[in-house]
């Protein structure tokens, strides 16, 4: 269920900041909220890029792994089912480029960070590059701001 967490505007573009909450068989499932980011000329336009930035980063994975497909990569004892990158602004440089070996580098680090006792975790990386200044990014695992 997607709910607008906020909205706003900045360059004639409509800005929409979308929590989708993710309920199994009736029962919500708090580990594999998500969140997403809309922008685009209105707000329904906007809302529909929030919502298609959810299904290639984490809904397309997730029915993967529902549906038993084989893994985009496996990790030690942990089968991972990888959502697309999305970028704005310039092309990705270096080593961000959406592949296997990037995800890896991500999941080097991350995964020694992930309890062992869940059975399913779900892993939502941001990282905000602006043309001047220092990167800014958030890791949420499970849901759960990383402080690491």
């Amino acid at each position: 269920m997607p709910v607008i967490e906020s909205e706003g505007s900045k360059q004639g573009k409509i800005i929409v900041a979308i929590r989708i909450e993710v309920v199994v068989d009736g029962v919500q499932r708090p580990e594999a909220g998500f969140g997403a980011i809309g922008v685009a000329d209105t707000r329904r336009e906007a809302i529909a890029v929030g919502l298609g930035e959810w299904y290639l980063g984490f809904a397309l994975p997730l029915f993967q792994a529902v549906g038993e497909k084989k893994p985009s990569l496996v990790i030690t004892d942990y089968e991972i089912f990888a959502g697309t990158l999305g970028l704005r602004g310039s092309t990705a440089q270096g080593w961000i480029d959406g592949s296997d070996a990037m995800n890896r580098k991500i999941l080097d680090a991350v995964l020694p960070t992930v309890s062992r006792q869940a059975d399913f975790v779900t892993l939502d990386l941001k990282v905000m590059v602006p043309p001047a200044g220092q990167p800014q990014s958030e890791c949420r695992i499970s849901s759960v701001v990383s402080t690491e």
